[in-house]
């Protein structure tokens, strides 16, 4: 079991507590700089950040009321993915259906992160995990470390990561952690029946 953050396109981990059963935790508040907000991708020069821009949100603010704001255009913010995945073997089928949630996403974050869970649900075949309000497990979840609400478990400490071939592997080397975007758009369905060989609780950083 497991406790896991609200956040787009979460990473690979996130992806392998909530097979294990964790639940999303609909009540929390919202954490600045965190990979909630935060894309982590593979591009020509190593590890690229692509971030969501939101409405301004205090640490008070929950969750479910954070809104996307457009003070990066949605489109240039498309064009930062074509850029790094244009080469990938999967863009091609992925884009169409891509491309119309990354310019016009729901007004709530929420409501983006639940779209963006369904999609990669549909891709893969793995279970979208419960919504749930925080709960008097929380204590117990955390200290097995299995709470990814904590920045740096979120950011993929106390896992490890097996590499697969990347578009800029033979620049970068292999950039381990990043949004499950990464790996559908390099394996595509693959990924589906590989989430435990990809990722497992290990040492981390």
């Amino acid at each position: 079991m497991g406790v896991l953050p609200i956040a787009p396109f979460p990473p690979l981990h996130w992806w392998r507590l909530a097979a294990e059963g964790a639940v999303v935790d609909g009540g929390e508040r919202f954490v600045k700089q965190s990979e909630r907000t935060r894309l982590r991708l593979s591009g020509a020069r190593g590890a690229v950040t692509l971030p969501w821009d939101v409405v301004h949100a205090g640490e008070t603010t929950p969750m479910a009321e954070v809104r996307l704001s457009d003070h990066t255009p949605a489109r240039v913010r498309w064009r930062t993915l074509c850029t790094n995945y244009g080469s990938a073997p999967f863009f091609e089928h992925i884009a169409p259906e891509l491309e119309p949630m990354f310019l016009n996403p729901p007004e709530r974050l929420i409501d983006f992160a639940q779209q963006s869970w369904e999609w990669v649900a549909d891709w893969t075949g793995w279970k979208v995990p419960e919504l749930a309000e925080a709960a008097e497990w929380d204590a117990q979840r955390a200290a097995e470390g299995r709470d990814l609400r904590e920045r740096r478990a979120l950011k993929g400490a106390g896992w490890r990561f097996a590499p697969y071939p990347q578009v800029f592997t033979p620049e970068c080397g292999f950039v381990e952690r990043c949004s499950v975007l990464d790996a559908l758009m390099h394996l595509g369905p693959e990924l589906g029946p590989r989430l435990g060989e990809l990722v497992a609780r290990g040492s981390g950083r």
